[in-house]
């Protein structure tokens, strides 16, 4: 069954529920950090538990924004992300290459209060596309619209509720203007840390419910998803070592008792 990280993942956006000051707080990390190399291996039939099968290099800037990511598959393929930013410390360019070609890349605005409005996708050819549209009714709804990079066909509408500016507390999914697909409703713990998802059906009917647990350190380290009626409970917990900055560098992931990943982490400091 799917890793519960990658269905919390699907579930909700992090990136849209927050506007954190850095990316150092984004990705949870303490000190002033310049790199993080992430190396994974997952326990399948294939891959064996000897080798890790890739790698991501993250760079950050001395301000705690991330300045480049680097992802390397096999020793001679590779792919990396370039990231610019305004003078507010706001992501407006994310450049992704191919080696040494650029591929493609992302552009954002933002409006007033420093809130993401539109992004677009521009690609090889210089064409640039809508991919998000944002509108803000005011400061606790807004109206988000995503499309294909074909420009013309919409994968999703949606209606956001907050709470506080950093706190989403419901999404509403549509099939077309009108029409409810689904709800997503989240309740916090008091560290402002996602503690409950609810996944639910237009009629009100739970269709699955997660529940996040954290250490004393913010880090996740058990989720729990429960179908509809508590018919299954379905479990993952992360055990994590730390360094002496309180950043973890090796996470042991177990899903439903069994050992799953190892997922380890080389960090350096300014």
């Amino acid at each position: 069954m799917k890793n519960l990280l990658v269905i919390l993942l699907l579930f909700f956006s992090f990136g849209s529920l927050a506007q954190l000051k850095t990316d150092w707080e984004r990705y949870n990390l303490n000190g002033k950090v310049r790199t993080v190399k992430t190396s994974s291996n997952i326990d399948t039939a294939t891959i064996k538990d000897s080798a890790f099968v890739k790698y991501t290099v993250d760079s950050f800037n001395r301000n705690g924004t991330l300045a480049k990511s680097v992802h390397v598959l096999h020793e001679n393929i590779y792919s990396f992300v370039n990231c610019l930013y305004n003078e507010k410390k706001l992501l407006i360019e994310k450049d992704f290459y191919e080696g040494n070609r650029i591929d493609h890349k992302y552009i954002f605005t933002y409006n007033n209060a420093g809130r993401m409005s539109e992004s677009f996708l521009v690609n090889i050819e210089g064409i640039k596309k809508p991919l998000v549209v944002c509108k803000y009714k005011n400061e606790k709804l807004s109206e988000e619209i995503e499309y294909h990079p074909d420009a013309v066909t919409l994968i999703s509408y949606q209606i956001n509720r907050y709470k506080t500016d950093e706190r989403c507390f419901e999404r509403v999914y549509y099939t077309d203007s009108s029409t409810i697909d689904r709800i997503e409703r989240y309740t916090y713990n008091r560290n402002d840390q996602i503690a409950e998802c609810f996944e639910i059906y237009a009629d009100g009917t739970i269709m699955n419910t997660i529940k996040i647990f954290y250490d004393n350190k913010n880090n996740i380290t058990e989720l729990k998803l429960l179908t509809p009626k508590g018919k299954e409970t379905i479990e993952q917990i992360n055990k994590l070592t730390y360094d002496k900055y309180r950043n973890w560098v090796e996470q042991i992931q177990y899903f439903e008792g069994n050992y799953q990943a190892r997922i380890v982490r080389e960090i350096t400091y300014y």
